[in-house]
Parts: structure tokens; C-alpha cells; sequence
């Protein structure tokens, strides 16, 4: 376990002095913010495939961005159809990627995961074509196939960066990848808003349509093929019969567990905050206000415990955050009815949330045998699209009758995974390999 990069001064001279103290605190924070800094550049530059990686990932996220915000919209203006069917989309593409991200895993140890990225990256101009055909059946049967590019993309995206990224600064490299995907999407997002306020869906879906082939051509002829086992490549039968024996690693079904009960939490809180936002307020500029702030504050979170997991070890953060979404659960619960509070419960929550997501990948990959790092990362999103799915039906059960109950309940089923990361923990301390690590 390495020391954390700064220094606590407990000399005479700063105890008796009320300006030495401080002083030091200044240089020791800059050092701190200093060391970080160069973590991350080191991450990015230091393996030119992840460099690579992160910039196509960021542009294909700029291409995407404006599909998920503008589909509600496209789905009530032009097909004049209820938001049910905006539902349906979703529940459709969700349950299809949570099935296929476990294929994205195989593919990735079998076939390589560059194959199974280009496989999802497909799905971009898929989703162009839903503005262009102006068909409600063909919108549907194209949500089929977004579901499944969903789940090859992020199986394969993830196990790319992990075959690329410093295994030391894994950590980091995880945060870098959010910290992109969300960027991007941003971008995307505002470009999108622009182009339907100047035209009309149809022009953005050509639009969409005509810069998702320069990225798909990208990554495939300049993004390198990378292999995550040590030797030759196993078949994907072979691949596909290895899954039950991971799965019945104690460390490895825990983990999953943990992370399906702790992406509940979110599943149904990231949307009956704002929900409730808007019902205590009446205010648009509130609810904009309090997405901003809490997925600010939430990513610069996670960029800081992020490098600094990769010195002190993934437990303690772990734990520590499994317990802080706990709490803030428990405060939501009890200001589910005060704006006030539940602005400053809610930022907490995010935050943490936010925290905690950048630490499930490193885990993944510090659990997994050489070669399984695929399976693995399908073992930690299988449960992750599960949770989303289940936390929404529990946001529709109880958002407008009782949110105050809905996050007690969810502050039970966050004790229960802090539970399951304690046995994780103690079962996977008993491979040398995990030791080591953390």
C-alpha cells in the first residue's frame, strides 16, 4: 500500500505558529493538486492506444450526445405519440444491453475487444436513423439493436481501456473514461439543441448519420487491436463455458451484487431528484441548477479519489462510499419534502455516487485472472443495466405517492451492499494477486 503524496507537518514550530500551519497546509494542497495532475497526464500519454481511445470515445460521444436528451421530445412532436412509448424504448434498450454486455465480455476475451467496440459503435448511426425514418415501428425495431450495440460497446470499451491503461494508475484511467463519455455527450447535447432550434430532427439525424462513418472508419484502421490474455486467444465457446466458473468465485458474485443494489439506489434516486426538484420549487432553473452543481461537483470527486485509489488501495474508498450513499440516502428520505434540503442531500448522494462508479471498473480488472478481464467488466454492467431498470420501476411506484418511504427502503438495500463489499473484500484478500494490490 503506497503512502498518499503529501506530507502532515507536526513540528513544534507549526503548533506554537497560527500562520505556519496554514501555510503548510497551502504547499502541502498544491502538492497534492500537483502530483494529481501529473497522474493524469502520465495515464493519457503514456500508452498513445489510450490516448487514441479516449479521444475517438469523446468524438463518438459528441456524435451520440444528442439522441437520449431529444428522444422524449422526438417521440411527443413528431410522432405525436405519449411518453409511454419513450418508456418502452428505453425499457427495451436497457434489458437488451444488460443481456448483450455479457457477449460484449466474451467477445472481448475470444475476439478482442476492438471487435466488439466496432460491433456497438454501429449503433450510432442506428440512432441517427431513428430521426430520419419518421415510423414508430421502425423505432422500435431500431431500439432492439440499440440495446445490443449498448452492451458491445461498454464491454468492449471498458476492456479496452483496461488493457491499455497504466495498471498502476487504473484508477485514474477510469475517471478519464467517464470524464470523456460525459463531455462529450455534453457537447453533443448542445450541438443537437442548436441544429433542432435552426432546423428540423431530420437534418440532425443526417447530421448525426454523416459524422458517425469518420469515427467507425477511425477506430477502425488507427485505434491498434489489443489482446487481455497472456497468450493466444481462446474460442468463444471456450470463453462462454469459463463464465459459470467466475461466476461462482465468491469475490465475483458479491461484486456483482453489490454493485445491482447500490445501482438501484441511483437507478430510481437520478430521477426522483430532480422530479422532486421541480415539485417542491416549480422552478426549471432549479432543477438545471442542481443537475449542474451535483455532476460537477460529482466528477471532480471522482477525478481526485480516483488518482488517489490507485496509492491507497480501492477498500476504504469503497466502503467509505457505500456507507456516504447511505447516509444521504437517509437524509433524502428525510427532506424529500424541503427543496433546501434536499438540494444539499441530493448533491451529496450524486457526488458520492459518481465517487464510487470510478472504482467498480479497477475492481473488475483486480479481481479477474489474466485473460477474464472481458467476462469480468460483462459482470459488473449485466447488474449495473439491471438496477437502472429496476430503480426506474421503483421511481414509478413511488416518486408522487411516497418518496420519503422509496429512499428509507433504498437506504436498507444499501446496507445490504455495503454488506456484500465486506465479503467481497474478505474473500478476494485471499488471493495473493488481490493482496498486492490494495
Amino acid at each position: 500500500m503506497a503512502p498518499l503524496p503529501f506530507r502532515i507537518c507536526r513540528s513544534d514550530h507549526h503548533r506554537k505558529s497560527n500562520i505556519a500551519p496554514n501555510r503548510a497546509e497551502q504547499r502541502d494542497g498544491s502538492e497534492i493538486a500537483t502530483e494529481i495532475a501529473r497522474d493524469y497526464v502520465r495515464t493519457v500519454f503514456l500508452d498513445r492506444r489510450f490516448g487514441l481511445f479516449l479521444l475517438l470515445l469523446f468524438i463518438n460521444g459528441v456524435v451520440f450526445g444528442p439522441f437520449l436528451p431529444f428522444l422524449p421530445v422526438y417521440v411527443e412532436e413528431e410522432l405525436e405519440l405519449s411518453q409511454t412509448f419513450t418508456a418502452n424504448f428505453r425499457t427495451i434498450s436497457l434489458f437488451l444491453m444488460a443481456t448483450f454486455v455479457l457477449l460484449g465480455g466474451v467477445l472481448s476475451d475470444s475476439l478482442g475487444p476492438k471487435k466488439s467496440m466496432m460491433l456497438g459503435l454501429i449503433g450510432t448511426p442506428v440512432a441517427a436513423a431513428v430521426f430520419i425514418i419518421v415510423n414508430p415501428g421502425v423505432l422500435l425495431a431500431l431500439s432492439i439493436y440499440r440495446g445490443i450495440s449498448d452492451g458491445l460497446l461498454n464491454g468492449g470499451g471498458q476492456t479496452y481501456m483496461i488493457a491499455t491503461a497504466p495498471a498502476s494508475r487504473l484508477g485514474a484511467a477510469t475517471a478519464i473514461y467517464f470524464l470523456g463519455n460525459t463531455l462529450g455527450s455534453a457537447l453533443g447535447s448542445l450541438i443537437g439543441g442548436v441544429i433542432l432550434e435552426l432546423s428540423s430532427f431530420t437534418i440532425l439525424g443526417f447530421a448525426m448519420l454523416a459524422t458517425s462513418g469518420p469515427v467507425l472508419l477511425a477506430v477502425l484502421f488507427l485505434l491498434p487491436d489489443v489482446q487481455t490474455g497472456a497468450s493466444g486467444r481462446p474460442k468463444v465457446t471456450e470463453v462462454l463455458r469459463g463464465y459459470r466458473e467466475i461466476v461462482g468465485r465468491r469475490h465475483v458474485w458479491t461484486l456483482s451484487s453489490m454493485q445491482f443494489l447500490r445501482t438501484t439506489f441511483w437507478g430510481a434516486a437520478s430521477l426522483t431528484m430532480p422530479f422532486l426538484m421541480n415539485e417542491l420549487t416549480g422552478s426549471k432553473i432549479a432543477v438545471s441548477a442542481f443537475n449542474t452543481v451535483s455532476l460537477v461537483v460529482g466528477m471532480a470527486s471522482m477525478i481526485v479519489v480516483g488518482a488517489i485509489s490507485d496509492r491507497i488501495g480501492r477498500r476504504k474508498i469503497v466502503m467509505g462510499c457505500i456507507a456516504g450513499i447511505g447516509i444521504s440516502s437517509a437524509l433524502l428520505a428525510l427532506s424529500s419534502g424541503n427543496a433546501p434540503g434536499l438540494f444539499v442531500a441530493g448533491t451529496l448522494a450524486t457526488t458520492i455516487a459518481w465517487t464510487l462508479s470510478g472504482q467498480v471498473t479497477p475492481l473488475a480488472k483486480e479481481m479477474s485472472e489474466q485473460g477474464e478481464e472481458g467476462r469480468l467488466v460483462g459482470m459488473i454492467l449485466f447488474p449495473w443495466a439491471l438496477g437502472m431498470l429496476a430503480g426506474a420501476q421503483i421511481h414509478g411506484q413511488f416518486s408522487e405517492s411516497n418518496p420519503g418511504l422509496m429512499f428509507a427502503l433504498l437506504t436498507i438495500l444499501l446496507v445490504a451492499s455495503l454488506g456484500l463489499a465486506e465479503l467481497m473484500f474478505r474473500s478476494a484478500a485471499a488471493r495473493p494477486a488481490f493482496a498486492r494490490r490494495d
